[in-house]
């Protein structure tokens, strides 16, 4: 790929390794019994106690305290309380039927595995510019929180507009007024009715994501809020306009691609480890000739040109380049275009995704010169 800067992708993934250590003081949990919330196995969607969900997935929210940068207190009221909060609202939820992260506590384990691979991202991110050495130090530990929660709140609108739960005597919960565990425990009800909303019926697109905000209100407190104004009221900004979706017509947003990079890459690789996918074409096992199908009709429908002005292919030495990033732009309109879940928001992914199937070669690094996907 051609790209008048020279940028090198890497594989952040891959380098994504839980920490081994955590905080003893971080939650006081149940340990006495253990199930396997997900993956997801076979049975009926049973209500699970918060403090035996926190307890299961404990190694994971340390690794979300330590990645977030923050003191050991300062973590504890900023972070682990949105998350014991989430934990409280959703409970064993899936998050979708059957497209990814589709099983008991599938909802939860997104919202937890979505809010660490985005601290990482946020970890080596630059927010603030060249501003005043000050101004950057009072900032950036409140970016990186504003990334972590709008990764944690981004799919809880699922609790409203995917399915309807109800208690065996009828009784609706209803999302915006109390917690999952509160509705359960007021019924003293030890499973819950899930009834899936007709495709027709559920809101589609950002429309949905607009229920995110009166959702994240209930979860984050005062004092997080605070925190986060304290730095800038700009961070609040952009907090609510990730989770709410007007963040899609605001290029300057800085993010949202870092949360949906990583919303993306979680649910390919969901989708690629799901047995009952294995054989399908879905987004994780076989995205290559979605990419491939992408290439040919955006040649052939004439988006793109060969060799001329404003070309997006240009053939030189019997070699064919892609103009980079203008032609990502592209792709990714095209994905959209036939609604392919998990479409991935970053540039840096789709030439990633293009290297696995094989579509682009990367030019090969020297000693003094790493291997890169774009060419001079």
């Amino acid at each position: 790929m051609l790209d008048r800067s020279r940028l090198t992708f890497g594989n952040e993934l891959a380098a994504w390794t839980p920490a081994v250590t955590r905080p003893e003081s971080l939650i006081e949990i149940d340990r006495a019994s253990r199930e396997e919330f997900y993956p997801p196995f076979d049975g009926t969607l049973l209500v699970a106690k918060p403090a035996h969900l926190l307890g299961h997935h404990a190694d994971l929210i340390a690794d979300i305290l330590q990645a977030s940068s923050l003191p050991g207190s300062q973590a504890k009221e900023l972070v682990a309380q949105p998350i014991e909060a989430f934990v409280r609202h959703v409970g064993t939820l899936p998050a979708t039927r059957d497209a990814f992260y589709a099983g008991k506590g599938g909802l939860l384990r997104l919202g937890l595995d979505c809010a660490l691979l985005t601290a990482r991202k946020a970890q080596v991110s630059e927010f603030s510019g060249f501003g005043h050495i000050e101004r950057r130090r009072l900032e950036a530990p409140r970016w990186r929180l504003a990334c972590i929660l709008a990764a944690l709140c981004y799919d809880l609108h699922r609790t409203v507009t995917q399915y309807a739960v109800s208690a065996e005597d009828g009784t609706s919960w209803t999302p915006l007024y109390q917690p999952l565990a509160d509705f359960a425990t007021s019924k003293s009800a030890d499973r819950l009715l899930l009834a899936w909303r007709d495709r027709g019926a559920a809101l589609s697109g950002r429309s949905e994501l607009a229920w995110n905000t009166p959702l994240a209100n209930r979860l984050i407190r005062e004092p997080v809020l605070r925190f986060l104004y304290e730095g800038d009221p700009e961070i609040l900004a952009h907090f609510y306009s990730v989770i709410s979706g007007e963040a899609a017509n605001q290029a300057s947003n800085v993010i949202r691609p870092l949360v949906e990079d990583a919303r993306a890459r979680l649910i390919a690789r969901d989708q690629a480890t799901d047995p009952m996918r294995f054989g399908k074409r879905g987004l994780g096992t076989s995205l290559g000739p979605y990419l491939a199908d992408g290439l040919r009709q955006l040649k052939k429908s004439g988006h793109w040109t060969v060799n001329g002005e404003r070309a997006r292919v240009w053939v030189a030495r019997g070699t064919v380049f892609l103009i980079w990033p203008l032609a990502a732009k592209e792709i990714r309109a095209w994905l959209e275009e036939i609604k392919l879940p998990g479409v991935p928001r970053d540039d840096h992914t789709i030439a990633e995704f293009l290297a696995d199937a094989k579509l682009i070669v990367a030019r090969g690094g020297g000693a003094t010169d790493a291997a890169s996907l774009l060419w001079p």
